[in-house]
C-alpha cells in the first residue's frame, strides 16, 4: 500500500511533463514592429515594455526628429506603433530606461544624457503629450546619467 502513493504521484509528474513539453513546443515568436531604419520612429528601443491600458509603452535610445536624441511611444499590440515624444537634448537625450505610468495616465522615465547640464533628467510626459522635466542631474551630489 506505501508504494501506491509513490506511483501515482510518479504517474502525475510524467503527466505534468508531458503537458509542459507540448506548451513549450506551442509558442511562437511574433514581431510586432520593426523601427524605420530612417530612425523617426526611434532606433535602439531600451529596457523593458510597459504593459497599461492594452497598450504598450517603451523609450528608444536614439532616433527621432531631433538630432537622434531618443523618443517614447507606445504600440498596440497588433504593432502599430505611435511616437508619443522626441526628445530635443535641452530636455534630455538618450531614454535607456523604460517608463511608468501612474493612474491619470502620466508616463515617468529618465534619461541618461542632456537637459540643463548634459547629466540627464526626470521626465514627466501627460497624456496631452507634453513633458515636464521635474529634475536635471547636475553631475554632483545629486548623480549623473540615470
Amino acid at each position: 500500500m506505501k508504494r501506491f502513493p509513490s506511483l501515482l504521484l510518479l504517474a502525475i509528474a510524467a503527466v505534468q511533463l508531458a503537458i509542459s513539453a507540448h506548451l513549450l513546443q506551442a509558442q511562437t515568436f511574433t514581431v510586432l514592429h520593426s523601427f524605420s531604419t530612417t530612425g523617426e520612429d526611434g532606433q535602439r528601443p531600451a529596457d523593458t515594455l510597459l504593459l497599461a491600458g492594452g497598450k504598450l509603452f517603451g523609450t528608444t535610445l536614439f532616433g527621432g526628429l531631433h538630432s537622434s536624441n531618443g523618443t517614447i511611444f507606445q504600440m498596440d499590440l497588433k504593432g502599430n506603433e505611435t511616437v508619443l515624444y522626441r526628445f530635443d537634448g535641452a530636455n534630455g537625450s538618450a531614454p535607456e530606461g523604460g517608463v511608468v505610468r501612474d493612474a491619470a495616465g502620466n508616463l515617468y522615465g529618465t534619461t541618461s544624457e542632456g537637459g540643463a547640464y548634459n547629466a540627464g533628467t526626470v521626465f514627466k510626459l501627460d497624456p496631452a503629450r507634453t513633458l515636464t522635466v521635474l529634475h536635471n542631474f547636475t553631475g554632483g551630489t545629486d548623480g549623473t546619467n540615470p
